[in-house]
């Protein structure tokens, strides 16, 4: 890899939130499980070092790493052998699953064993000022914060996505915790999350684009699917159901009853609007597009020329090419609002959400009120009204309306810095 300077930050996140501390200091580095064209061009260009774990030779042996990992494979073994654990209409299933159980634990082990000490290597050679993370769910990600933390380097925690559910935000072993504003920092107090280690900072991630960009996305969007430029766009955003909360089965049926509704409303407004076009957003981790499609096969056929279902597309293209939105319980609700896009919150059960999320919304228990309502809101005068209550939404959910939220950021890495100095 070369000669690699010493003592800057580390970022290990989504690209989108690191991008914007690109243009703000060089010298840093980002850091991926596997190598990106795309984050090399983007990082090297602002003088970013694009860094792997693979780089980094490890001073521990395999046989050391095999012995360690056998030894804690032992230790589980020994523990269920001794201990019901597994058990299923008081039949003890662990000799059923012990072996394969074993292996997957050994591998696992092994792996991450591999990985912290790639870490502790890269750690000790970079000696970065700080670790700046964009969540603590993933193995990576988890093991590289625990890791800096055994070394004594400051770790920081990005706010991922909307906390809606404790799943991503609780626990944290981040040494701070940067969230948007007031209603995250409560809700992460309510699950537990010390309040020493919780700073405001704003969303870095969702800064507004340049009206230029804004104007060139929608170009590209609408040439591409081949809207006419005097049509409009409707973006609805769905979501997934994660949840440390609901058994998986019920948050199934749940999403599915959601989704369902919502798709009904949006075809409806555009079946109310020859003009309209609609673009139905999956979640990267979503698994229901064909279910969707076949709904809309079955109960709109007519529709099908002005419905796109889209996956893999960057979600803040389509938010700038939309004339509205209509988004769940999801971080693109929170998007659109920063793009001042007239967006209406879709819920069910009288606002499952209400303690976080606006209490302005669409109520998905009658699909036939809500696109009565939806029409009302896309008239002028319904815009104008919507746009003037959401900036207090905005005011509300972000830490000075979101436009420091960098510098904050780079405001508190310094002082971290100075403490650790």
């Amino acid at each position: 890899m070369g000669q690699v300077k010493t003592g800057g930050l580390l970022f290990s996140s989504q690209l989108r939130f690191a991008r914007p501390f690109f243009k703000k200091q060089s010298g840093e580095y980002y850091l991926r499980d596997i190598f990106s064209i795309r984050a090399w061009r983007q990082a090297s260009r602002f003088g970013y070092v694009h860094v792997l774990p693979k780089y980094y030779a490890v001073s521990c042996s395999k046989s050391d790493r095999s012995f360690q990992a056998d030894r804690m494979v032992s230790q589980i073994s020994r523990y269920f052998d001794q201990n019901n654990f597994f058990t299923y209409q008081q039949i003890n299933v662990w000799p059923l699953i012990r072996k394969d159980f074993l292996q997957m634990a050994r591998r696992c082990l092994a792996e991450g064993l591999l990985l912290i000490d790639r870490f502790a290597e890269m750690l000790q050679c970079l000696a970065p000022k700080a670790v700046v993370v964009d969540e603590e769910v993933t193995p990576f990600n988890k093991t590289l914060v625990q890791t800096a933390n055994s070394l004594g380097v400051p770790t920081l925690c990005f706010e991922h996505g909307a906390p809606v559910e404790s799943v991503g935000s609780v626990p944290s072993s981040a040494t701070v915790v940067l969230v948007w504003g007031d209603p995250s920092r409560e809700q992460l107090r309510s699950w537990g999350v010390p309040d020493k280690k919780i700073r405001l900072t704003g969303a870095p991630q969702l800064m507004m684009p340049s009206p230029i960009d804004v104007a060139e996305h929608r170009k590209s969007v609408f040439s591409k699917f081949d809207i006419k430029t005097n049509e409009r766009l409707l973006l609805l955003a769905t979501y997934t159901m994660e949840t440390n909360e609901v058994p998986t089965f019920l948050r199934t049926t749940a999403w599915i009853e959601a989704q369902s509704a919502a798709l009904l409303v949006a075809c409806g407004l555009i079946q109310a609007n020859p003009d309209m076009h609609l673009f139905v957003k999956f979640h990267y981790a979503d698994q229901h597009a064909e279910f969707s499609s076949n709904l809309i096969a079955k109960r709109f056929p007519e529709l099908r020329s002005r419905i796109h279902l889209i996956s893999h597309y960057d979600s803040g293209i389509l938010l700038d090419a939309a004339d509205f939105v209509m988004a769940g319980a999801t971080t693109m609700y929170f998007e659109a609002l920063l793009r001042r896009k007239p967006v209406f919150l879709l819920d069910q059960g009288k606002n499952r959400y209400a303690s976080f999320f606006s209490q302005d919304f669409i109520d998905l228990d009658d699909p036939s009120k809500c696109i009565a309502d939806l029409q009302a809101h896309l008239t002028p005068e319904g815009i104008a009204a919507t746009l003037d209550r959401q900036r207090h939404e905005i005011s509300r959910h972000f830490f000075n309306e979101n436009k420091v939220a960098v510098d904050t950021v780079l405001r508190i890495l310094r002082d971290i810095s100075d403490m650790t100095a």
